[in-house]
């Protein structure tokens, strides 16, 4: 069962991400850029937030095809 729920909304140049608990409770929010470093402080607060990533449940949106590098990088981890 999921512990952790990340809904991530995605645009060119940045994403936004808000992660709570199965309570309701806001854990953390980000803003980050489109690249490796936004994804790697992403993956940072999940894994912080989390026992593993196997145990957070990631909703994001689909925007064109701005939402597939961060899509991408969040399979393979």
């Amino acid at each position: 069962m999921s512990t952790l729920f990340v809904g991530i909304d995605v645009s060119k140049d940045s994403f936004v991400a808000c992660g709570i608990d199965a309570n309701g409770n806001t854990l953390f929010f980000i803003t980050g850029s489109m690249d490796i470093n936004g994804f790697s402080e992403l993956v940072k607060l999940i894994t912080s937030h989390s026992n593993d990533l196997y145990s957070a449940l990631v909703g994001m949106e689909a925007s064109g095809y701005y939402h597939i590098a961060l899509f991408s990088f969040l399979i393979d981890k």
